[in-house]
């Protein structure tokens, strides 16, 4: 997991690396990628070839292994690997807490892992087209350590993968982050409220069943000068899973008011890969069911963001990928 106060740099992207250096990278950042998309990172427009013949050399050379599964192999880093990564210049911030070094866990892992990079590929391309410069992170694993409203109760929030991007308006550049959650294909309706509950007790809503609070945090002001929007991607489409998140929203206090005041918006992966990360995609869970940018998401109580300038981009939030 990356600290919630750092970005990873842009691998893909630095100067005198080598293509083992920037696999090595990349796989210490997000655990585990396909030859595909590890092309997508950091091949766009070069030789896939390439990178397999590079990839297979570094197999042999015990840096990296590979899932055998047929279907959608994936690699991942060993121990040794592992250690030659962390030890690269310049890239602190992508360690992983968790890293998978060994075949047993990767495989047990993998399905989950390789969707929050597919899910992360169309944001990294939008930046591509839309901007030159280094203004989107894609981080996974993104840890946040804080003490719950209302009990006090020390807490850990880690998110499937966190995003950060520069958009564009009237005013010019601001910058908008977002908490990014990857819904398994037989997740319930119970189940996914039992997820943004948590986002809920990281806002530092009401506690459940209105008690009064007895000890009242924002911890995430330590990290973000707004709450970040909470965006759900699913592996189909989102119509349902919505209209039972909406009912049980307007039963539960914490969710009514994280709703009320974070944009929560609900977008199928397919609908993302086929149309991209700029596209009218998603559905925000506290307005109607028409289809909206993620940066145009709003909360029930709020019709208008609040956008940080792009100039307080550098104080002290270093940009990422």
């Amino acid at each position: 997991m990356t600290e919630a106060g750092t970005t990873a740099p842009v691998y893909a992207h630095l100067r005198g690396t080598t293509l083992t250096q920037r696999i090595l990278a990349a796989l210490l950042q997000h655990r585990m990628a396909t030859t595909g998309q590890l092309h997508q990172l950091l091949l766009p427009g070069g030789s896939v070839v390439e990178l397999r013949r590079r990839a297979d050399t570094m197999r042999a050379q015990h840096l990296v292994d590979c899932t055998d599964t047929r279907r959608r192999p994936a690699w991942f880093l060993t121990r040794d690997g592992l250690d030659l990564a962390r030890s690269l210049p310049d890239l602190p911030a992508c360690d992983s807490r968790e890293p998978i070094t060994e075949l047993a866990d990767a495989t047990r892992q993998q399905e989950h892992v390789l969707d929050v990079l597919r899910t992360g590929l169309p944001f990294i391309e939008h930046r591509r087209s839309d901007f030159p410069g280094q203004l989107l992170a894609w981080d996974p694993q993104v840890a946040h350590s804080y003490r719950e409203s209302g009990t006090g109760e020390e807490r850990m929030l880690v998110p499937d993968a966190r995003l950060r991007r520069a958009v564009r308006s009237g005013h010019g550049l601001h910058f908008v982050d977002a908490f990014v959650e990857i819904v398994p294909p037989a997740t319930t309706v119970r189940e996914l409220a039992s997820r943004v509950e948590a986002y809920a007790r990281f806002h530092g809503g009401p506690p459940a069943g209105g008690r009064a609070a007895r000890v009242t945090t924002q911890d995430w002001r330590r990290w973000y000068p707004r709450f970040p929007h909470l965006l759900l991607v699913t592996h189909r489409p989102c119509v349902r899973l919505l209209a039972g998140l909406r009912a049980m929203v307007e039963s539960d206090q914490r969710l009514s008011a994280l709703v009320g005041q974070v944009p929560v918006g609900c977008a199928s992966l397919p609908d993302l890969e086929a149309h991209g990360a700029g596209a009218t995609v998603w559905t925000a869970l506290g307005q109607d069911d028409r289809r909206r940018v993620w940066t145009a998401l709003r909360p029930q109580a709020d019709p208008a963001p609040k956008l940080r300038p792009l100039g307080l981009l550098f104080d002290g939030l270093p940009l990422g990928r």
